[in-house]
């Protein structure tokens, strides 16, 4: 029996190196379920260069979280989508989010902090 090598050791480090880093999973959030231009990906994250987010939007693509489709015309149009593989990670987007507003409120901007439950 061949033995097979993998480049991981266990399943989380599989995930996080799919839609880990700094920007995937707010690229990721960002498109959410309705496609998106660059441009709008873009005014979401003003803090990332042009090429990092075309960078990150093609290592996406490449690892079958998201697709891009180009609309033929003047200028040309793209917009991107998630795959099932990337719908299926705004959950764990959503869990994440709150966790992090119930266990580091302080470091979450206001408007995201949730209501008391009564």
């Amino acid at each position: 029996m061949k033995e097979t090598t993998s480049k991981y050791q266990c399943p989380v480090e599989a995930a996080f190196d799919f839609i880990g880093g700094k920007w995937k999973a707010l690229i990721v959030w960002h498109i959410g379920t309705r496609n998106r231009r660059y441009s709008e990906i873009k005014q979401a994250l003003p803090k990332i260069s042009p090429r990092i987010l075309s960078r990150q939007l093609k290592t996406l693509e490449e690892d079958g979280i998201l697709t891009r489709k180009q609309y033929e015309g003047i200028p040309p149009r793209v917009e991107y989508s998630l795959t099932k593989a990337g719908v299926a990670f705004l959950p764990i987007l959503n869990l994440t989010c709150d966790w992090a507003i119930d266990h580091y409120p302080e470091h979450i901007p206001q408007v995201f902090v949730k209501l008391p439950e009564k």
